[in-house]
C-alpha cells in the first residue's frame, strides 16, 4: 500500500509542481516537492524508515523533512509552498 500511495503522491506532486519529487536535484522546487510528499506519507502513518526505503531516500532525510515541513508551512515568505500543499491535499 505504501508503494502505490507514494507513486500516486509523486505523480500528483509532479503535475502540480512541475518537477519530479524523486529527481536527483537540490533545486528548491524539487526539494519542496520531495518534502511535501514525504511529510504527507508520514502524516498517513508510515514510518521514516519505510518512507525512505520506498522512495530511495535515507531515513535521516525523511526525519529532516518531518521537522522542517510544519515550520515551512507556517513561516512567512512561504506562500507558494502553502498554496502547493493545499493544492496537493485537494488533488489527492
Amino acid at each position: 500500500i505504501l508503494r502505490s500511495r507514494a507513486d500516486h503522491y509523486c505523480k500528483t506532486m509532479a503535475q502540480l509542481a512541475g518537477v519530479d519529487p524523486v529527481a536527483e536535484s537540490r533545486c528548491r522546487a524539487v526539494v519542496t516537492a520531495r518534502t511535501l510528499v514525504a511529510y504527507k506519507l508520514l502524516l498517513d502513518g508510515f514510518t521514516e524508515h519505510a518512507v525512505g526505503a520506498t522512495l530511495g531516500w535515507d531515513h535521516s532525510t525523511i526525519n529532516h523533512y518531518r521537522n522542517t515541513a510544519p515550520a515551512m508551512l507556517k513561516a512567512p515568505g512561504y506562500d507558494a509552498e502553502r498554496e502547493l500543499w493545499q493544492s496537493f491535499n485537494k488533488a489527492i
